[in-house]
């Protein structure tokens, strides 16, 4: 289970806190599991949970589900493949050296649901687990395409950032020149 915030985003997805919680092995352990996730979303305003679609997974989202959070928090399965070859890889290590590898994964898996693509890419796609037919496919052609739509990714990522940049000039540009119109605003085009 991973949760996400806004804080989290505005400080570059940073890692703020890990907490481990058992939630399927007593009814004791349950109401532990449940105090600390309601804490946690109130203190660190928590807008979504990310729970992976391993193990018991089900289990536990039917579980957070159920728990009475001061606000509407949606919680969302997410694809846990290759999670673990990430948590273990050299990138993960040189991102999170103070933790171990179950933090590691349980970032992969909240990243996944802030943006999947950014996440997915750190993977061998041989890892990722895409179905039977999977080793059916070149290895070299399957990265040379997933490479090419990351450069896509980027092309585009970099075109709507020029555009939102030239989009807030004009507009500092026309709020110092009372009398002209303003530019619309994001997403009026």
């Amino acid at each position: 289970m991973n949760l996400t915030t806004k804080t989290q985003r505005a400080q570059k997805k940073r890692f703020l806190q890990g907490n481990t919680i058992y939630l399927h092995q007593s009814e004791r352990s349950s109401a532990d599991a449940a105090s600390k996730i309601i804490d946690l979303c109130e203190r660190f305003q928590i807008e979504a949970i990310a729970v992976g679609n391993g193990t018991a997974g089900r289990e536990t989202e039917s579980f957070i589900r159920s728990l009475k959070l001061s606000r509407k928090v949606p919680v969302v399965m997410v694809n846990e493949s290759g999670a673990s070859v990430y948590s273990a890889s050299e990138a993960a290590r040189e991102e999170f050296p103070d933790h171990d590898v179950t933090v590691r994964g349980s970032v992969s898996i909240g990243r996944r649901l802030m943006d999947p693509m950014a996440e997915l890419v750190k993977i061998d796609p041989k890892s990722i687990g895409v179905g039977q037919y999977q080793h059916d496919v070149d290895q070299g052609a399957l990265k040379k395409s997933l490479d090419d739509v990351v450069k896509v990714q980027q092309k585009v990522t970099a075109t709507v950032l020029d555009v939102d940049l030239k989009r807030r000039r004009i507009s500092l540009s026309l709020k110092n020149n009372p009398g002209k119109k303003q530019p619309p605003q994001a997403g009026a085009v």
